[in-house]
């Protein structure tokens, strides 16, 4: 539907033995996760759209997959392919280092170097599922030859198969990826768990087999309820790191505008301009998933609201229960829905969007709001689109730009803070 400038990326991962702050874990460690914008690509808003659908078993509107459609056969042609941002993170146990990322694909995607028995794999940090999987040998030919790097069991000294284990996840459009479950020694940063569930598809969603570059999912959301491995969900790779740290949690401080990082085992009390204010998870769905107490656009709050949300760092846009998208866009007078999703004209003024945590808000600038442009055209596309009245609100990467994330699973709850 469009191409418009995103960011080439350069990270490196730093391990820190932090000194500041209490911690009941004094002799464990915490480690970051940087990036910096170093140059500049295209985005795709309709693409990103049809993932988070996807991702989480909606079925898109036809207009959509029409247009996701139109896409791909258009991206065939290299003349019109687009760029697809990606972090890569050093991962080879150093104490700090650098890595160039390369710039392709079709939507936003942040990778990171994971070692799996000695392999090396790009893979999504994704705090919005509980699953660790992996291209590997046992899938088709066809899905193989599309990455450069395929999971060998058989050439993994520590792997050990789980039997009777499985795993099957489905998706809205009535793909699933699905295969058996395997243990191994994984390494991410500086970080090593050894006896890992790693799952195996023999079978691979078509979101995930277009995406030659992602070589797949650390889900980072918890295993008891959200995992998909049967007869028993197994622990995720954070739940299984967090002895070794100094706190049972993480943050994203992915500030716009400013070099981004996650940290493992540490609030760092530089990152935010207050404390942040926490509001209790429920894990029953595997997820971050927290209460919208309230909302705001501009200066207009819509009170009485309780309606769940998900702090997910594999979604791009902000996408929420109708009602809101509709008190939102009112303020957006020339906004449209094409039936691809909302656009407006690129010069038009976006009103901020604030969303309640308990009795505080935390406000999101408009300016963030506005995705990227579709091409050909004075239009813009919205960083706030419908959930189709699914019931979940998905608070993506756009949400990480305006405000510092706590993830403490120790005590069950996720903060918010303005970036300092």
């Amino acid at each position: 539907m469009h191409h418009l400038a995103s960011s080439v990326l350069l990270c490196f991962t730093l391990l820190l033995a932090s000194t500041s702050g209490a911690s009941s874990k004094a002799h464990g460690k915490s480690y970051k996760v940087h990036r910096h914008a170093v140059g500049s690509g295209p985005k795709d808003g309709v693409m990103v759209l049809e993932k988070a659908y996807r991702r989480r078993n909606w079925t898109p509107p036809e207009g959509v997959s029409a247009a996701v459609a139109f896409q791909e056969d258009v991206v065939a042609n290299p003349v019109h392919s687009t760029i697809k941002e990606d972090v890569a993170v050093r991962g080879d146990g150093t104490d700090s280092g650098t890595v160039t990322a390369k710039s392709y694909g079709t939507n936003t995607e942040y990778l990171c170097p994971v070692n799996i028995g000695a392999q090396i794999f790009n893979m999504d940090l994704d705090t919005g599922s509980s699953d660790f999987w992996v291209f590997n040998t046992a899938l088709p030919a066809a899905d193989q030859t599309s990455h450069d790097a395929i999971y060998n069991p058989s050439e993994s000294k520590s792997f050990h198969s789980i039997p009777g284990a499985w795993f099957d996840v489905s998706y809205g459009d009535n793909s699933s990826t699905s295969g058996v479950v395997g243990m191994d020694t994984v390494q991410i940063g500086s970080i090593t768990v050894v006896g890992q569930a790693v799952e195996l598809p023999s079978t691979v969603s078509s979101q995930f087999s277009g995406d030659t570059h992602s070589d797949g999912i650390v889900g980072l959301g918890f295993s008891q309820f959200g995992n998909s491995i049967r007869p028993s969900p197994m622990p995720t790779f954070f739940e299984r790191a967090a002895p070794k740290l100094k706190e049972n949690v993480f943050t994203a401080n992915l500030k716009v505008g400013t070099p981004g990082r996650y940290e493992f085992g540490r609030i760092d009390a530089s990152a935010y301009k207050a404390p942040p204010t926490y509001t209790a998870v429920n894990s029953s769905g595997g997820l971050w998933q927290f209460d919208l107490s309230q909302y705001a656009v501009a200066a207009d709050t819509y009170g009485g609201v309780v309606s769940p949300a998900i702090a997910d760092t594999g979604s791009s846009l902000l996408v929420l229960d109708p009602a809101i998208v509709n008190n939102y866009y009112a303020q957006v007078p020339t906004s449209t829905d094409d039936q691809q999703g909302r656009i407006f004209p690129c010069d038009a003024a976006l009103p901020d969007f604030s969303f309640g945590i308990g009795s505080t808000m935390a406000t999101i600038s408009g300016s963030l709001l506005n995705y990227t442009s579709v091409p050909g055209t004075p239009e813009c596309y919205g960083g706030i689109q419908s959930n189709l009245g699914n019931g979940l609100n998905v608070f993506g990467d756009i949400m990480f730009a305006s405000q510092f994330v706590v993830f403490d699973a120790g005590a069950l709850r996720i903060g918010f803070a303005p970036h300092a």
